[in-house]
């Protein structure tokens, strides 16, 4: 009001009248108020003495400006009171305007009102005066009413009804109060707990400041006091309503902020019109109002004001009330979304055991809509309270609270959680002499073994474990555990005995149709995608992804779908299926990020950086990297700083620096926690040795990297080994080692499918051929490493094969063409290289390959 009363120009006489709730039954006291604060003593002086005699049953004060032996009235009627107030509005308005603001009208008396009436009847509010009323319209005045909707000037009449303040606003009215900025996400919750109503922000906001007297803004705390004048006021509103819907409000406080009328019938046993009618009423009184989106949902208005009633409770009421709560929302078939309700209900109510039971349900449903974090919290819950019970749970659940709680942990790559809850498996387990517990606890310690590279500790779990989960009976439980076998012995490089025992949990899942069943299929075939991957068969690995990912979502508690698109995208790389792979990678981040696995995430953004670098996409491979490093950083035991390293040594290859390459290659051996991911780097330093003139020592890497990957079977390593030696053989003129070695890699990786090697093979044996002066063979090479860079699509092999073809000889007409093909495609591998140093290293090096390639 004061904001608005500045912004007028010129400045209207203020007359500024206030009523008071204790004060309501006294006629026209907001009146004589406002006359007294607002009329000078000179004014009141120039006034008629008629007109004073008249207002002095109002302003008994006023006698001494009455002169000696004025004529007294025997009577002074309404009318001629509210006549008298015009003479002295029209006074102070002389040569300007007035501005009359009544607030708090949901006090006022009917006799002020009626003045008012007179004044608008007399038009006094038109020609540039105006009259404000504010009213809070959960307190109704029947006078009030009365007044707005009978007005003579009614078209005149404009009824403003405030809406709750913006979060902005709110951000403001802080700011001002605590004299600095305040967190944005403290400040959404005060505005959704107060509901946006200024009375409530400042009386929050002072209690605040009366509580916490050394109060940090930029560390405020999480919970809001109730102010004693809110709750005076939630009790003034309480006294308005019949004592049947205050019980029943009390319940919907109990339901929550959000309440649905049948829930609340059911709560509390009444028929439906009773239901209706206290709703009505609390709607009339502006205590709850209908959702826009749910027909029969309701709202507080104010979540304060549920917090107040709430603390009118007694203890033993509020217990009773809960538990009414929790079984109202069981009867009515609750969505999987309300498990955490229920189980507040139950905690609150007293029942610790079903409040057990509806945490893990909770957890489970947060875990499935990839809310890690509620679902962490709603199974640390259920343990405290499982923790304190006197009679024993059922084993079931205690085997579905600490399984489910590893597995929302292991896929946040926190080992350290997931190993508690499978040691607390275990505990019960010894104590209750359960069977399913004990295997299943060391099952799971086996698993983190396995994922900490413990090959041999995690076998002994697991051999220990089977015998337990047999006894069980608990098939689900058996196929996991063989999942976390054949895991250990890709960990001892036995791949094809991993394979026999994914094999074997395909088949016993065809005899199960639970849910934990089927997600332990998915698990074996996105362990055996990733094991045909390592061994090189591409399309089994892709088979056995794709079914994996064909999966409903819904399966997927354990993250398989995430580490599935990894696999599939690796192999849909190599077999040079690069637009499949980027789409692939950029699905499983969102797998990765949903799950909140940092690890899982650094893969697939290096995965995405080696695609990006296969098409010659520098600049975005970079920031893939970037990427995958960012989250490499997060982990603690770090599986992917190897892989992490690797990769930055790929691209200082391409870019021509082999000294940074081999830096890179080296620190990736040093931190390699397997053989595969050292076997990756051990090739590829050889070959940037040998590139780098140091061709002895590079052969040798390259070498025992052959034999070591051979002899493991990781022919996906071997086949990428074996034609770095080629390469190697080419370098140093070795021309037709170089051949015979390369011949053997692409016949078998063109077998499995391994078509970047094809790439290779075709761009090494063009250059053998070329160093042989054996034109037809070079030309047929150059057009077979063009025609398949072209299938592929992939325009940095394509560029490749153009600069082969102008320098085989061809005619002026072919060898023009040859020369504005690959210019334009290397404007297209340069145009997303932003960076000017990277750009510079980057153009030279295709320079240098268009020149004289490998």
């Amino acid at each position: 009001m004061f904001e608005l009363y500045q912004s007028l120009q010129p400045a209207p006489r203020l007359v500024l009248a206030s009523a008071l709730a204790h004060e309501k039954e006294i006629l026209y006291h907001p009146l004589g108020r406002a006359l007294q604060e607002a009329v000078l003593t000179e004014e009141w002086q120039t006034l008629s003495p008629h007109w004073l005699q008249i207002l002095l049953p109002l302003l008994p004060e006023l006698a001494i400006y009455v002169p000696p032996g004025a004529t007294s009235l025997s009577e002074t009627r309404e009318v001629h009171l509210a006549a008298a107030v015009e003479q002295v509005l029209r006074r102070l308005g002389h040569g300007g305007h007035v501005l009359f603001f009544l607030d708090d009208a949901q006090w006022c008396d009917v006799a002020t009102l009626n003045v008012l009436a007179y004044l608008t009847h007399q038009r006094f509010f038109t020609h540039g005066n105006l009259l404000v009323i504010a009213a809070r319209p959960e307190e109704p005045n029947a006078a009030l009413q009365n007044f707005l909707t009978t007005s003579p000037v009614s078209w005149l009449v404009k009824v403003i009804s405030l809406g709750p303040l913006s979060t902005e606003a709110v951000a403001q009215i802080t700011r001002y109060a605590l004299g600095q900025p305040a967190p944005a996400a403290w400040v959404k919750a005060l505005a959704r707990v107060t509901g946006g109503n200024p009375l409530f922000i400042l009386e929050t906001m002072r209690a605040l400041m009366e509580t916490h007297p050394d109060l940090d803004p930029e560390n405020p705390p999480g919970t809001f006091p109730v102010a004693q004048s809110v709750r005076a006021l939630a009790n003034e509103r309480l006294r308005l309503l019949r004592p049947q819907t205050r019980q029943i409000l009390l319940a919907a406080a109990v339901l929550g902020e959000t309440f649905h009328t049948s829930i609340l019938q059911t709560m509390l046993q009444e028929p439906a019109e009773v239901i209706i009618e206290a709703l009505e009423e609390m709607e009339r009184t502006y205590l709850v109002r209908p959702s826009e989106h749910i027909r029969g949902e309701y709202l507080f208005q104010h979540p304060l004001l549920r917090e107040v009633l709430l603390l009118e409770l007694s203890g033993a009421r509020l217990q009773y009330l809960h538990l009414r709560a929790a079984r109202a929302l069981e009867q009515s078939g609750y969505a999987p979304a309300e498990a955490a309700t229920i189980a507040r209900h139950f905690e609150a109510g007293g029942e610790e055991a079903q409040a057990v039971h509806y945490w893990v349900e909770a957890a489970y449903q947060a875990a499935l809509m990839g809310q890690g974090d509620e679902a962490m919290g709603a199974f640390e819950r259920a343990e405290a309270l499982l923790l304190h019970l006197e009679r024993p749970l059922p084993p079931e659940l205690i085997h579905r609270l600490y399984t489910g709680w590893a597995e929302v942990a292991f896929n946040r790559y926190d080992l350290e959680t997931s190993e508690r809850c499978y040691a607390a498996l275990l505990g019960h387990g010894e104590r209750r002499y359960e069977a399913l517990l004990i295997g299943s606890g060391l099952s799971g310690l086996g698993r983190v073994a396995t994922v900490r590279m413990q090959a041999r500790q995690a076998m002994n779990f697991l051999e220990q474990a089977l015998p337990y989960l047999e006894k069980s009976g608990h098939l689900e439980e058996q196929m996991e555990a063989l999942n976390r076998k054949a895991a250990a012995l890709l960990l001892l490089n036995r791949f094809y005995d991993a394979v026999l025992i994914y094999q074997r949990v395909l088949e016993m899942g065809q005899a199960v149709e639970t849910l934990s069943g089927q997600r332990a299929l998915g698990n074996a075939r996105y362990q055996l995608a990733k094991t045909y991957y390592i061994l090189g068969w591409l399309e089994r690995a892709c088979i056995f992804a794709e079914q994996a990912l064909s999966q409903n979502r819904a399966l997927d508690t354990m993250g398989f779908r995430g580490r599935a698109m990894l696999a599939l995208a690796l192999s849909r790389l190599e077999m040079g299926e690069f637009a499949t792979a980027l789409e692939v990678c950029q699905r499983g981040l969102g797998e990765a990020e949903r799950w909140g696995n940092a690890a899982l995430a650094g893969r697939l953004w290096l995965c995405r950086a080696q695609v990006l670098l296969n098409l010659g996409e520098v600049q975005p491979a970079w920031e893939a990297l970037e990427r995958a490093r960012a989250a490499a950083a997060s982990l603690g035991r770090n599986p992917v700083l190897a892989e992490v390293y690797t990769t930055q040594g790929d691209l200082w290859l391409a870019l021509g620096d082999y000294a940074a390459a081999q830096t890179e290659y080296r620190a990736a051996l040093e931190v390699a926690q397997d053989l595969h991911s050292s076997m990756e780097a051990l090739y590829r330093l050889g070959w940037a040795l040998v590139l780098g003139g140091q061709s002895q020592g590079g052969l040798n890497f390259l070498n025992r990297a052959l034999e070591l990957s051979r002899n493991a079977e990781m022919m996906h390593v071997a086949l990428a080994a074996e034609m770095a030696l080629a390469e190697a053989h080419f370098v140093r003129s070795e021309l037709e080692e170089a051949r015979r070695v390369a011949q053997r890699a692409a016949d078998e990786a063109a077998q499995r499918k391994i078509w970047t090697l094809v790439l290779r093979y075709h761009l090494l044996q063009a250059h053998i051929a070329g160093a042989q002066q054996a034109t037809d063979l070079m030309v047929r090479h150059t057009r077979l490493l063009i025609e398949h860079a072209k299938n592929l699509q992939s325009p940095l092999y394509e560029f490749l094969g153009l600069g082969l073809a102008l320098r085989v000889g061809a005619d002026d007409g072919a060898a023009q063409m040859y020369r504005q093909q690959a210019d334009a495609l290397r404007q297209h591998l340069l145009q997303n290289v932003a960076a000017e140093s990277l750009r510079t290293r980057f153009e030279e090096r295709l320079q240098r390959w268009l020149n004289h390639a490998l």
